[in-house]
C-alpha cells in the first residue's frame, strides 16, 4: 500500500487498517506515509521504511495524527527503519486526544540532523484541555534516536518517546 491522507474533512469517521504493509514510501511534503485525523484503528499492521528527506518541512514518516477525533488505538503493530531529518521519525500527533498503542514495536527510527527541538520515533503533542489518555502497554523500544546534530554530536529531545501537553 502506498501513502494516503485522510483528514477530518473527508467526512469519515474511522480509518481501519487491518493486516496492512507500508514499505519503502517516500515524501517530501511534511515527510509522513499517513496523514489522518485522530480516528484510526490498525492491527497486525508493518510499517516499514520510509524517508522524509525534507529537512524543513518536518513530519513523521510512518504516521502523523491531529485533533481530538474519537481516539486512536494501534494493536501488534510494527513502526521500524523510519528516518525524518528534523521531526519524529515514525509518529507524530498535534494537539491529540486519546491514544493507545497495544504489544506495538518502534524500531530502528531515526531522526538525522534538523534542529535541536527534533523529537526522536515517537512525539507525542497532547492537547491538555481535554485530559486525553495515552497508553502504551506491552511495547517493544530498540534502537530508536536522535543522531548528528551539529557536528556529530547527538542533540534534541526524545530518542524513543517524546510527550508534551499531557
Amino acid at each position: 500500500i502506498g501513502c494516503a491522507e485522510f483528514t477530518s474533512s473527508s467526512h469519515a469517521t474511522a480509518l481501519r487498517l487491518d493486516d496492512c504493509v507500508f514499505e519503502n514510501n517516500r515524501t517530501f511534503e511534511f515527510g509522513v506515509c499517513i496523514n489522518a485525523a485522530n480516528v484510526v484503528t490498525a492491527e497486525d499492521c508493518v510499517f516499514g521504511r520510509q524517508e522524509d528527506p525534507n529537512q524543513y518541512a518536518g513530519g513523521a514518516s510512518h504516521l502523523s495524527l491531529r485533533g481530538i477525533g474519537g481516539g486512536s488505538r494501534f494493536v501488534r503493530c510494527m513502526f521500524r527503519d523510519g528516518s525524518s531529518n528534523d521531526e519524529a521519525s515514525s509518529i507524530r500527533t498535534e494537539y491529540i486526544g486519546d491514544l493507545e498503542f497495544i504489544d506495538c514495536s518502534f524500531l530502528d527510527n531515526r531522526t538525522n540532523g534538523g534542529d535541536t527541538s527534533a523529537k526522536g520515533a515517537v512525539f507525542i503533542d497532547a492537547n491538555s484541555n481535554f485530559d486525553p489518555t495515552i497508553s502504551f502497554t506491552g511495547c517493544d523500544f530498540f534502537g530508536n534516536g536522535i543522531c548528528c546534530y551539529g557536528n556529530g554530536f547527538f542533540g534534541g529531545g526524545g530518542g524513543a518517546l517524546r510527550v508534551e501537553g499531557a
